[in-house]
């Protein structure tokens, strides 16, 4: 350090160079990098600065560098320097003297200081200077006086300033009670800073690990973990680092914790945990030990445990609310990674684990959240490592590079090896540097090889060692099936060893599969096998060394110990040995030879040989007294044989047999010995000419390679009928000129390589093939889904062939007319320009496997005929049109009416329905079409079939060429049976009886058809006509034909449902009308404008209902463009409102540099856009008159008013009727049946097979039955690979993230159910074909046997089931009951004989189908007019359903019952994919940005329309499976599919869901939301019609790329943008550009702290939903702007303290540490919800009882807050709208207290001050101990929950006089719910007659009492009083110690339920359990000793229980 910077009086540093990140930042800086190691803090202005002065110096001298800052006035604001400084500080000395207390810039930076301490544990040192230390811990005499004086001079504001003053006190007190010095004790300072400056010194040096001097290549492997942890700061993180010995993962753990470990008050380094183990004689004495470690470490204080479940125990019990770091070093077994952190949930959120080992199953055990494998080093990295260490520089000294490489090189990149070799060589000669490379080619480095051997020295198992040796001497490189094969045959597992071994960084795989190797663990293993007999190599187990093997051979030195041995002479020369060298070698398993000649008795050769591989052998065959029985592997490469065995011999082991290059082996063996052969190899056997039938007979042969075998003719036919062949390698085999037709019998065929043969035809079986995915053949190569379309159209169109020598395909038999194919091979299908003639295949069939397929495949067709100028309609003239008919049958009658009629009809330029023949049935039936298609539904047969098709072509060319001529093909598509038929020209023009054959077995009534006539260039089609024709009528007339369109699915021209434009128009009417833009029209002079565009809407709004009717489709969808344009153009008057009044407001403020909009400016600006918007109305208008469309009223029946308000009932789950069922069902799951089967529950849609699946699967006993439960929705993608995705997320009950590979998904899969007795639903299955099914199968047979899967399904078809369980409907009586229950609930006395009699009736024409039901009791609740119930009973809808065996048509006529609002909002749920939990708050929200929530008056809330319509949709069951939240009131909901299937139909093109199928969005949808993976479809949105973008779901753990967002910002007219998990960095200020943006949902996005700013544009804004991934500062100034905003819900936020209100209606604040003032949400005066959510420095909230719509108010988790303001003031309404209040965890929280009270005084305000809360319903009292004063509860309705918190407000609220309550009934008679705990509940308080009040409860839950409180509120329940008389359900839980129930229970006349939960001890039930008559259900889960009791029907409880209809038992807890 230099002298300046030690210099006592130097200014203070200058800030470091690199910018200080986010504290939530791992990766700011190292320890070694911070800015200071020492802060001073203290006060310049007294004597204390001659002492800081001295320890400056003192500690400067002794190398530490400290900050500190002399500027005398520094103020009360802190620099960012300043504070920086104070973060980044190791330790904090604080100076406290006489006149500390006069600087509020020492206190503001004291209060820093202690904020560091308490949140990253930086080291503070208080040190006391001329004043006594209880003085500054109290702050008394003049010390706290000048405290005050200082904060009345430094703050104005009084609350401000008692704020400041608390603070001060709080850090003074907390850095006083600090461990410290106190300068009176010393009698000078020269005596005390050395003591002082040692103690610095001692925690400086304690808080780094010592970790390598030379750190190449850390920071890598470093900053990955790092930056890993970043992203899981709110997680407990468990991460492993794996890796092989000496790599550097020791060295990694400690740079990471030397990194990280300040963010962490508790943490721990356990090195070396594996040798400590060893080190005692007991390994439990060892783990023992490291827990103590752990414990004390982490504690601060020593602690002795006795046993490792005890440590366990300790463990668990005081880290769980710990953040701790704990690092493992070296972990070996499982047993010391359970001991130590098994379990994650051991340890509080923010946790880091880490623990390195060499073995990565271990890892994978305990499921860490990531394995980083430490690599080796790269070839730069190595050598620089190296040289530091051998040189002590960067690269190595001159004359020594190249021997540096070598030893680099060696080393492998291995840390340890580069270290130890390196300082092993420093210093040393060149001589020595060779001697030692030449030592190591031999024999390892003992270091390194010790540190290595670790690892193989931890295998436990012998085979697992024997697999290694063998490796590391002989595979290496191999294939790794090739060696688990042969090492199998050795009987050594090697599957599982192998694994083992990669699982232990012993191995690895390389590319290709191969077996790869580091060559210091290679050399390792060989250095064990050599060591093992050093001087005598003939001892040693392996030999592989060739001068050992030599040795052994010639001197004859081999024995028994000998297991394997190679002997390569290939480059040496040849050699011989006699066979008897070998005599010895009896266990010889491994024989490798090359240019080796034995000679003599070939019986000495060990018996015991699996593997011979012996090249370039001599013989001509193979000797015949050679022993070859046990061979798995035979390889003869190189050889000279003629033939194989003389005498075959049966080789039953034998799997491999390779012969490659055998240049005169003329014919294979004869395969008949050789069983089991899997692989045969015969490459380059250039005279090989036979190929031995036999081959036929090999059932596992799976690998032939029969490459350039030129002699080879051909196959045997024989060879085809091997159905386990996988690989057909025959390339390069010339003479073989012919592959059969029979090779599609080879179903296992995957690979076929069959280039460079004389095959010139490809087997047409080929395209047939569901298995070949590669095929090299007749010059085609690839994959076959990329092959197979060329293959396919050359049989087409020979002419096209890309190979010019292939002859064309005229000798392809007569025969084959038609070509079928499945689409897995056809691929893309795209077609050739021009389908050749030449060709006699007619006709191509292909087969999809569903619509989606089916319609991705035909858009690629046709997008490649545009080539082809395919065009039609509105791009040609009428002048030139001309005709073309197309036969198809027998049609010529129908073609001379078609051909007199086009004659006489085409001159008059009229369209073709004017003049051609319309329906003449029963003879034919006519459809018509724009364009080349037509679309239609097969109709009902007559008598005699369909006859023929005929179609009409209406065309215009601009060449002389005919319409034959260009004609390309004909496609006949069925979208029922997912098929498309092509047709090529010469087909068509030549149309026989196959072809029509072929045709029309293809089309079955029902069926969904489009017709598609493909012709060439200069040809464009306008319209199209098809005549299916049925009989030859006798007369046929020319009548124009009825306007009968059916649209395409192909172009998607799906229409909405008729009175969604209405209801568009009404919308924008009712604006317009408004006295808003009145008052607009008015102030701006445009009034006659905005009436003018009010009375055009209102023109177009009264003819909308005939334009319906009329199907005037192509109006509509102008208008309703038109329609949105106009309401854009009322949001802009609104938007420029808002900023002329803004700038008016602040025109004083302003200098004349920017002058105001003026009105007239504004009138400028919207006149122009409204004209320009009036002329598009008057066009749309100026059309009414030519499509004569009249004024028609449009009437809706209005049933959507609430007649009820509680529909409680529609919440309950309800199986009524179905309990039969669910008993066969389950029956069904238990049965055994050893394999994996499945059940299918079969029936028609709405008919509850969702339903009894639900139950059965939550069912207890169920649960009991199976291990593992999953659920997957399925619907109509039935996707293997989703599903397995599905049930992985369904097994660990978190969404994986999309962008993981399948092979992870399959491998966790396999990892949870492997062995586990699963049950599996699989939801809704529509279809699925057999080789789904198998596939999926596939990835069920892992489980344990008996698991199950459930299926439920419309079809029996598509299951594919053990069990078929078909769900009949519901009987007459009880589905009478459910409809009765339905529409009068319990008040069933306006039911009259007659109205009974038309329900039943209504109830019988249901057919017993739940979900008919439900929908007609919706639409008949409350109803009970007779007229009405007639209505529905002779519906005609009913016909409807009898015709298609379908409610559809129900469900449609409840829908038309709907408002127009309520139709909107429906159809807007087709947005959320099916089975999607639709959350309530977000549904209301999203349809207030769209308009669809009008209030009828001014009082009522647009939220509040809302709720009644949710209630509604569930009413009608629109909406079902509602789940309600502890208040009551609903938060979500689902639709079942068919009302999911109904509204996608009646939203048609306006809503668009897209997930990963979607391909493009061809239409043009005003709403659009998308899975992640489908953002890159974004571009294909039209940007001028969309409203809403939606991104569904986002993993938290995978961030989206920004750059496919960017186009969001094109998105100009969006009412709603929903994101989540983005980076928003490269929208910028393009959000604010939004303008219409209503409904702006952020979520877990990065990158808002650049956005921030542009949110104050968005003034129309109603909802803002920002909880980013970052600390983001927003100013209160920016949300003022938001005007409309309603709804605000921001986390982990910063505030600024202006005072501006705003008007919210919702307001959540999530994580908001910084908040310490929140006075500002009293102004909040539109506020309905107020949600504090662990905003930990508020203290105080202000008054919120004037708040006149504030309905809910949550406060949880805010550890310091005292007090709740309010004002004595009372005139107004207390708190006149809360409904719902809870308090939670709000440890500190004393209650209300008065404004202006002191705040240091204990006494709290009394209650009496306070009137009760008028109308609240819902309170929550949790974990507020200190809670005695609050307003009292009188009329609490809903619930009661008190746990864990005083009973001091209970005991007030029941001692309420009458006069305070709002009626004439005691406290808390309303209250239907009380929940309460006994952990605090002071019960001697509690009045004993309190219950006699509780008259309306209905549920009380008892939790934690124990056996004493149970004694003490028996008083409670008198025998003579009775109490309780609305009780109906009673529950226990958690009640340990309770061993009996109590009698008084027994009392309880009205109850209904009993449920006793998870009280262990409980035994015995009452005797008078037989008193309680109306018991319907017992539940008692998790007592196992009542349990047994009761399970027991001949036992002593059962006849006190026998009578309770329903009983659920489980021990389970």
């Amino acid at each position: 350090m230099d002298s300046s910077s030690s210099s006592p009086f130097s200014s203070p540093p200058s800030s470091p160079t690199s910018s200080f990140s986010s504290r939530t930042s791992f990766s700011s800086s190292s320890d070694s990098q911070w800015a200071h190691d020492v802060f001073i803090n203290f006060t310049p202005k007294d004597d204390s600065k001659v002492f800081v002065s001295n320890l400056h110096t003192a500690l400067g001298d002794a190398g530490i560098e400290p900050y500190t800052d002399y500027q005398f006035d520094k103020g009360p604001e802190l620099g960012s320097e300043l504070l920086e400084a104070i973060e980044y500080a190791h330790i904090s000395i604080i100076v406290f003297s006489q006149n500390y207390t006069e600087s509020s810039s020492c206190l503001n930076e004291l209060e820093k200081i202690m904020e560091c301490h308490s949140t990253h544990g930086n080291v503070v040192i208080p040190v006391f200077c001329g004043v006594d230390p209880s003085k500054v811990r109290h702050q008394k005499g003049a010390f706290g006086k000048k405290l005050h004086a200082t904060a009345k001079e430094s703050y104005l504001d009084r609350e401000l300033r008692e704020n400041m003053v608390f603070s001060w006190k709080n850090a003074l007190n907390q850095a006083a009670n600090l461990p410290g010095w106190d300068a009176t004790y010393y009698r000078n300072d020269a005596e005390l800073i050395p003591q002082i400056v040692k103690e610095v010194l001692g925690k400086l040096n304690s808080r780094l690990l010592p970790i390598t001097e030379f750190q190449v290549g850390l920071d890598t492997n470093e900053q990955r973990v790092i930056h890993f942890i970043e992203n899981q700061a709110s997680k407990v993180s468990l991460i492993g680092i794996w890796g092989m010995g000496g790599s550097g993962k020791t060295t990694t753990a400690k740079a990471i914790y030397n990194q990280i470990h300040r963010n962490f008050l508790n943490r721990s380094f356990i090195e070396n945990v594996a040798e400590v183990c060893e080190r005692k004689k007991n390994k439990n004495t060892g783990i023992i030990d490291l827990q103590q470690q752990l414990l004390t470490d982490v504690l601060g204080t020593n602690v002795r445990i006795s046993s490792i479940e005890y440590g366990k125990n300790m463990i668990r019990q005081r880290f769980s609310e710990k953040k701790v770091l704990v690092v493992l070093d070296d972990v070996t077994t499982f047993e010391q990674l359970k001991a130590l952190c098994g379990n994650p949930k051991m340890f509080g959120p923010g946790s880091v684990l880490i623990v390195t080992t060499r073995d990565e199953h271990l890892l994978k055990l305990v499921k860490v959240d990531c394995i980083f494998t430490i690599r080796e080093m790269d070839e730069n990295e190595s050598l620089e490592l190296f040289s530091w260490h051998a040189f002590r520089k960067a690269s190595p000294k001159g004359g020594f590079s190249e021997l540096s490489r070598s030893v680099a090189a060696y080393c492998g990149g291995l840390p340890l090896a580069l270290e130890v070799l390196g300082s092993y060589l420093f210093d040393r000669t060149k001589q020595e540097w060779t001697s030692v490379l030449s030592k190591l080619e031999r024999i390892p480095n003992d270091q390194v090889h010790e540190k290595l051997r670790i690892s193989y020295d931890g295998l436990k198992d012998d085979m697992v060692k024997d697999i290694f040796l063998d490796i590391c001497c002989f595979f290496i490189g191999k294939d790794r099936a090739y060696v688990t094969e042969i090492l199998n045959g050795c009987g050594l597992y090697a599957d599982i060893g192998i694994a083992v071994l990669i699982d232990r960084s012993l191995l690895k795989v390389e590319k290709n599969n191969k077996i790869g190797m580091h060559d210091l663990i290679r050399d390792m293993g060989r250095e064990i096998v050599r060591e093992s007999s050093a001087r005598e190599p003939g001892k040693r187990s392996r030999l592989w060394f060739h001068d050992d093997v030599h040795d052994v051979l010639t001197k004859n030195t081999g024995t028994e110990t000998v297991e394997a041995l190679i002997l390569n002479m290939q480059r040496t020369g040849r050699v011989s040995f006699s066979t008897n060298v070998f005599q010895d070698m009896k266990k010889l398993r491994l024989l490798q030879l090359d240019c080796v000649d034995l000679t003599g008795d070939f019986g000495y050769l060990s018996k015991q040989l699996r593997w011979v591989k012996w090249q370039r052998p001599t013989f001509n065959y193979v000797p015949n007294d050679f022993y070859q029985e046990n061979l798995v592997a035979f390889e003869l490469k190189h050889s000279n044989v003629k033939q194989v065995w003389k005498e075959p011999k049966l080789l039953q082991k034998l799997k491999i047999l390779n012969l490659s290059h055998s240049r005169y082996l003329k014919s294979t063996p004869d395969f008949s010995k050789l069983p089991n052969l899997e692989k045969l190899i015969m490459k380059d056997c250039p005279s090989l000419s036979e190929v031995h039938s036999s081959i036929g007979d090999l059932n596992n042969l799976l690998l032939i390679n029969l490459k350039d075998c030129s002699s080879l003719v051909n196959l045997p036919k024989k060879i085809y009928q091997l159905r386990s062949v996988k690989t057909l390698i025959i390339s390069g085999c010339s003479k073989i000129v012919k592959l059969e037709e029979d090779i599609g019998q080879m179903i296992s065929l995957t690979t076929l390589i069959a280039a460079n043969t004389g095959v010139k035809q490809v087997p047409f079986s080929i395209a047939r093939s569901k298995s070949i995915a590669y095929i090299s053949l007749c010059g085609y190569e690839g994959l076959s889904r990329d092959v197979f379309p060329s293959i396919i159209w050359s049989w087409m169109s020979p002419t096209m062939n890309p190979l010019e020598h292939i002859p064309q395909f005229g000798g392809i038999s007569p025969s084959l007319v038609s070509m079928d194919v499945d689409s897995n091979n056809l691929g893309l299908i795209y077609p050739s320009p021009i389908l050749s003639s030449s060709s006699q295949l007619r006709c191509v069939w292909v087969q999809c496997h569903s619509e989606i397929q089916l319609k991705q495949e035909l858009r690629r067709f046709l997008n490649d005929l545009t080539q082809l100028e395919i065009s039609h309609a509105s791009q040609i003239s009428d002048l030139s049109l001309k005709s073309i008919l197309i036969g198809m049958g027998s049609c010529h009658i129908v073609n001379e009416a078609l051909s007199k009629s086009l004659s006489q009809g085409l001159a008059t330029n009229d369209s073709i329905a004017s003049f051609l023949p319309g329906n003449n049935y029963p003879s034919w039936l006519t459809y018509t079409s724009e364009g080349p298609s037509v679309y239609f539904q097969v109709p009902e047969d007559s008598d005699c079939g369909m006859k023929g098709i005929t179609l009409c072509v209406i065309y215009s060319s601009t060449l002389e060429n005919t319409a034959t001529e260009c004609l390309v093909s004909v496609l006949i598509i069925n979208y029922t049976k997912f098929t498309i038929q092509i047709y090529k020209r010469d087909t068509v023009i030549s149309f026989n009886d196959e072809d029509w054959k072929c045709v029309v077995s293809n089309l079955a009534v029902g069926d969904n058809v489009e017709i598609f006539v493909a012709f060439g260039h200069g040809l464009t089609v306008k319209e199209t006509a098809v005549y299916l024709i049925y009989g030859q009528s006798t007369t046929v007339e020319a009548q124009p034909s009825p306007d009968v369109k059916m649209e395409s699915p192909l172009t998607i021209n799906i229409r909405m449902t008729e009175q969604i434009p209405y209801a568009v128009a009404e919308s924008l009417f009712n604006r317009l009308a408004s006295a808003t833009f009145l008052e607009y029209g008015r102030i701006y002079g445009v009034m006659d404008e905005l009436e003018r565009l009010k009375n055009s809407v209102e023109c177009i709004r009264v003819v909308l209902l005939d334009a319906q009717e009329k199907q005037e489709q192509n109006w509509i969808r102008r208008l309703e463009d038109v329609l949105h344009r106009a309401d854009d153009l009322l949001d802009e008057f609104i938007i420029e409102d808002i900023r002329y009044k803004g700038d008016a407001g602040d025109k004083k403020k302003m200098t004349h540099v920017f002058r105001p909009l003026s009105s007239n400016h504004l009138r400028q600006t919207m006149v122009p856009k409204i004209k320009k918007i009036q002329k598009k109305f008057d066009d749309v208008v100026e059309e009414i008159a030519k499509l004569n469309l009249i004024p028609t009223a449009v009437v809706v029946k209005q049933t959507d008013s609430l007649r009820s308000k509680s529909i409680s009932f529609l919440l309950e789950s309800d199986i009524t009727g179905r309990e039969d069922d669910k008993k066969e069902i389950i029956n069904l799951l238990r049965q055994p049946h050893g394999n994996i089967s499945s059940v299918a529950i079969v029936g028609i849609g709405g008919i509850g097979k969702t339903t009894i699946a639900r139950f059965v699967y939550d069912d207890v006993e169920v649960k009991k039955h199976f291990e593992k439960q999953m659920w997957v929705c399925v619907s109509n993608n039935f996707d293997v690979k989703t599903i397995v995705k599905k049930m992985l997320e369904s097994l660990i009950n978190s969404k994986i993230d999309d962008k993981l590979s399948f092979e992870y998904i399959q491998h966790k899969l396999l990892e949870n159910l492997t062995g586990e007795r699963y049950l599996l639903v699989l939801d809704d299955i529509c279809n699925a074909s057999h080789t789904k099914w198998t596939q999926l199968r596939t990835y069920l047979m892992c489980g344990a046997e008996d698991s199950r899967v459930l299926m439920t399904t419309r079809s029996k078809i598509v299951s594919e089931a053990s069990n078929l369980y078909v769900l009949n409907g519901l009987t007459l009586d009880v589905s009478w009951s459910l409809l009765k229950k339905i529409t009068f609930g319990n008040e069933t006395s306006v039911m009259n004989q007659k109205l009974e009699s038309i329900g039943t009736k209504i109830a019988e024409k249901c057919m017993g189908i739940p979900l008919a039901i439900r929908t007609l009791g919706g639409l008949l609740q409350n109803n009970s007019e007779e007229r009405e119930w007639i209505n529905v009973l002779h519906g005609d809808f009913w016909e409807s359903c009898e015709d298609k065996e379908s409610i559809m048509p129900i469900l449609i006529f409840s829908y038309q019952s709907l408002s127009l609002q309520l139709r909107q909002c429906f159809a807007y749920c087709s947005l959320f994919p099916k089975d999607w939990e639709i959350q309530k708050d977000m549904l209301i929200q999203l349809c207030m940005a769209q308009g669809y929530l009008e209030c009828s008056d001014g009082k009522q809330l647009m939220e509040d329309v809302g709720n009644e319509f949710v209630k509604i949709f569930l009413m009608k069951s629109f909406f079902q499976d509602a789940k309600v939240g502890e208040d009551g009131d609903i938060v979500s909901f689902k639709m079942h599919d068919l009302m999911h299937d109904l509204a996608t139909q009646v939203a048609g093109n306006d809503c668009c869901y897209m997930d990963s199928e979607a391909k493009r969005c061809e239409q043009r949808p005003m709403h659009v939301s998308l899975e992640p993976n489908a953002l890159h479809l974004l571009d294909s949105l039209d940007a001028s019609r969309l409203r809403t973008l939606i991104l569904l779901s986002s993993n938290e753990e995978e961030e989206l790329n920004g750059d496919e967002l960017s186009i969001i910002s094109k998105f100009k007219h969006l009412r709603v943008l929903k994101l989540s998990c983005c980076s928003l960095s490269k929208l910028s200020s393009s959000i604010g550009k939004l303008k219409h943006l209503r409904y702006l949902n952020l979520s877990h996005c990065r990158g808002l702290k650049r956005l921030y700013k542009s949110f104050s544009r968005l003034v129309l804004l109603q909802t803002l939903i920002l909880t980013p991934n970052e600390k983001v500062k927003f100013s209160s100034k920016v949300l003022s702007k938001l005007i409309n905003l309603r709804h605000l819900h921001i986390s982990d936020w910063e505030a600024s303290k202006d005072k501006t209100p705003f008007g919210f209606v919702k307001l959540s604040i999530w994580q908001h540490k910084g908040m310490t003032s929140s006075n500002w949400i009293s102004s909040l005066t539109n506020i309905v919800e107020i949600s504090f959510f662990l905003c930990e420095s508020l203290q105080c909230l202000p008054p919120l009882e004037h708040l006149p719509f504030l309905k809910s108010l949550d406060i949880s988790f805010l550890e310091e807050l005292e007090y709740i303001y309010y004002e004595q003031d009372f005139s107004s309404a207390f708190f006149p709208s809360l409904e719902s209040l809870s308090l939670q965890f709000c440890y500190k929280l004393k209650g209300w207290r008065r404004v202006g009270d002191d705040f240091d005084n204990t006494n709290c305000s009394q209650n009496l001050s306070l009137p009760p809360f008028p109308r609240l319903s819902q309170l929550s009292l949790i974990g507020c101990l200190m809670l005695t004063c609050m307003p009292t509860f009188p009329n609490l309705e809903n619930g009661l929950e008190l746990y864990d918190s005083k009973v001091e407000t209970l005991v007030a609220t029941l001692n309420t006089v009458a006069s305070e309550i709002l009626n004439d009934f005691p406290p808390l008679s309303m209250l239907k719910s009380l929940h309460i705990d006994g952990v605090s509940l002071d019960v001697k308080s509690i009045p004993n007659v309190w219950m006699q009040n509780l008259t309306s409860l209905q549920l009380l839950q008892i939790n934690w009492f124990s056996c004493q409180a149970f004694q003490e509120i028996e008083i409670w329940f008198k025998d003579d009083l009775k109490y309780l008389p609305s009780l109906q359900t009673i529950a226990f839980h958690n009640c340990e110690d309770l061993e009996a129930l109590p009698d008084w229970i027994c009392n309880l006349s009205s109850l209904q339920h009993l449920r006793v939960h998870d009280c262990i001890k409980l035994a015995s039930l009452p005797e008078g359990m037989p008193c309680l008559t109306n018991l319907q259900t017992l539940e008692i889960i998790g007592c196992p000793l009542l349990v047994e009791k009761c399970e027991t029907q001949t036992g002593e409880t059962w006849p006190k229980i026998g009578h309770v209809p329903k009983i659920i038992l489980s021990s389970l807890h």
